[in-house]
């Protein structure tokens, strides 16, 4: 029979009972390893504009809904292939400003929590008041337009 005395089971009960914290204290950090991410939901419809045309330099507001599966706070991340938006723009709605040049431009926004991350975009089209709307040209050498001809 193997007998143990006070000062050799002393060590490995004190051993035995920091290993057991330090398993509890790592079981949380070792879940968030196994938790599936959970990102946020957006409305099915997607980045809703107060207008889909607009001119040069107009102002536009951008908005996305966003339902957050998780407890907790959504952050907003915004862009464009051209223009600006007004400042703040880290929000659920936005105002943003057409660039100077016409042409389709397209708004991004990226939607965030503590999990993971969605993004989003949708097109709009600047109208272009460089080019002229009416294309007058004069007749030809030799060719002239009737009363009552159709043209």
């Amino acid at each position: 029979m193997i007998t143990y005395n006070k000062k050799q089971i002393w060590p490995a009960s004190v051993l035995l009972f920091i290993a057991l914290v330090l398993f509890v204290a790592g079981c949380k950090e070792v879940q968030e390893l196994f938790e599936v991410p959970q990102p946020p939901v957006l409305s099915s419809e997607g980045i809703i504009l107060s207008k889909d045309r607009v001119f040069p330099q107009d102002t536009i507001q951008a908005c996305i809904k966003a339902d957050n599966p998780l407890s907790g706070p959504l952050q907003f991340e915004w862009w464009a292939s051209g223009g600006q938006f007004v400042m703040p723009n880290d929000k659920d709605t936005v105002y943003w400003v057409a660039p100077q040049n016409g042409g389709n431009f397209t708004i991004y926004v990226r939607v965030s929590n503590s999990s993971s991350s969605v993004e989003t975009h949708k097109d709009i089209f600047v109208s272009s008041t460089a080019l002229p709307l009416v294309d007058i040209s004069i007749p030809l050498e030799g060719s002239y337009f009737s009363l009552g001809q159709n043209i």
